[in-house]
């Protein structure tokens, strides 16, 4: 038997199954494309990022909590002789505002306008909490006025006041029983007993009690014993003439040893006097 030699011709376009399934068997061999990484880099600047963003945060719940807003009980007034702390506090609108956005000279500015005070400095601190301080100059009292509600005080515009005890004053005035409540806390007194009492303090005369009624004006009592009525002032100057009217009724009677009475001036053109005897 002799060997044979079959020719097969290699096919250049033919493909078999099991060459498809060998190639198919390849591709799936190969590695699935590598997910980007981000760089050092960029990672610590989108920490950072965060870090900052949560301490905007917080910093701003701190900046805007209660530690920054003015509280009414942080407030002192001092150098208020004369006009309730309450009054002042409410005035100066302080209480509820942040500390860093408060117009210090706006609240300034609000007691001034208060009557009875005449100027008015404030300053606020922080130091954990909000304190605030307000110095206030209280206007120059003209005079304390007894009455049945207790003790106001007079202003050099004619305001009453309520007083908040004794305070230095140029006279001192007691209603007559007789005419009621006296002056009320909040209204002007009446221009011409407003300047018969400026008259009177500018004058500086000996006695610094005077009596106020509806009938008489005002009276005071001398030392030695007489009772003089000077009225109101109508016009400028004429408590001064009053006043020296007075006194020199009082000499002539002092000598002429009459026992001390009622000395009444109230009318210039027509004074007279009337005696114990």
């Amino acid at each position: 038997m002799s060997d044979m030699h079959r020719y097969r011709p290699r096919r250049k376009y033919a493909r078999t199954r099991f060459d498809v399934a060998r190639a198919a068997g390849r591709v799936s061999r190969r590695r699935a494309p590598a997910t980007a990484r981000l760089s050092r880099a960029a990672r610590l600047g989108i920490g950072a990022v965060a870090v900052l963003a949560a301490v905007i945060v917080l910093g701003a719940r701190w900046f805007t909590g209660d530690a920054f807003i003015i509280a009414a009980d942080s407030i002192r007034v001092h150098n208020n002789q004369a006009v309730p702390p309450a009054q002042i506090i409410g005035a100066s609108g302080l209480a509820g505002e942040h500390f860093a956005f408060v117009d210090l000279n706006a609240a300034a500015k609000r007691i001034d306008d208060l009557p009875g005070i005449d100027a008015a400095e404030v300053t606020c601190t922080w130091e954990g909490t909000v304190t605030c301080a307000i110095v206030a100059q209280v206007s120059q009292a003209l005079a304390l006025w007894e009455t049945p509600q207790g003790l106001v005080w007079i202003d050099r515009s004619g305001k009453v006041q309520q007083a908040l005890g004794d305070m230095p004053a140029s006279l001192r005035l007691r209603s007559e029983a007789r005419d009621g409540a006296g002056p009320q806390i909040g209204q002007t007194i009446e221009p011409a007993l407003l300047r018969t009492l400026t008259e009177l303090a500018d004058l500086n005369p000996d006695a610094r009690l005077y009596v106020y009624s509806a009938r008489y004006g005002v009276t005071y009592a001398e030392e030695g014993g007489w009772r003089v009525r000077l009225g109101w002032s109508e016009r400028d100057g004429d408590m001064a003439e009053k006043v020296a009217l007075a006194r020199l009724l009082r000499a002539q009677l002092a000598g002429d040893k009459l026992a001390p009475g009622v000395i009444d001036v109230r009318f210039l053109e027509a004074p007279y006097y009337v005696s114990s005897q």
